[in-house]
């Protein structure tokens, strides 16, 4: 397969959001996303920390990125601990294209 090909293949992984977008301006952080807003706590629920949520999807962003031969990403369930203690990842699926 062609790096190109590779690449297209890839690109089409990146998380739903850009670095930049969310370093610069947060732009999932407002009142109208409703996942933010879960994370923020609800119904009785302590809030998450969404900062190491960020860092995962900007991590993941970044593999994605790097690594072209992923093809796939299967990360289930990710729980979102209180804030300052991080997120826990139960299960990871990655797969790769073999050339």
């Amino acid at each position: 397969m062609s790096s190109s090909s590779q690449r297209s293949s890839a690109e089409s992984l990146k998380p739903f959001f850009h670095p930049r977008s969310v370093a610069v301006n947060g732009s999932w952080r407002n009142k109208t996303n409703i996942g933010y807003r879960l994370l923020q706590g609800y119904r009785g629920h302590s809030a998450a920390d969404v900062e190491a949520m960020e860092d995962v999807l900007l991590r993941l962003s970044r593999l994605v990125e790097e690594i072209l031969e992923i093809s796939e990403l299967d990360l289930n369930p990710i729980f979102a601990l209180p804030p300052g203690q991080g997120c826990k990842i139960v299960d990871a699926r990655i797969r790769v294209r073999v050339s």
